[in-house]
């Protein structure tokens, strides 16, 4: 677990001691709905901001799991790179084939 994780999670214990993945998720859908709204406003400071909030709640998650979160994203990206991506669908977003 990185540093950065470790922080989070200290953070995380003190200030949401009750923390449970669901409302977690909740806070998160609340944010990603922030950071489309800064999107759409194309506001680069908000835009930041909110994407470092989405992030800090994905460690907090990740921190409820004992996920290390970085480790997680490396093997994920690596197996991304080995994947075939289909073309855009109709609102232009890129999946793997399965």
């Amino acid at each position: 677990m990185n540093s950065l994780q470790l922080e989070i999670k200290k953070f995380h214990e003190r200030t949401f001691p009750d923390a449970v993945p669901k409302v977690t998720i909740k806070h998160l859908q609340r944010e990603m709905n922030e950071l489309r709204d800064a999107i759409d406003k194309d506001d680069l400071s908000n835009i930041c901001e909110e994407i470092a909030d989405c992030m800090i709640i994905l460690y907090g998650l990740s921190n409820l799991y004992k996920i290390d979160a970085e480790k997680e994203i490396i093997k994920k990206h690596e197996n991304n790179l080995k994947r075939k991506w289909k073309q855009p669908d109709s609102e232009g977003v890129i999946e793997h084939e399965k």
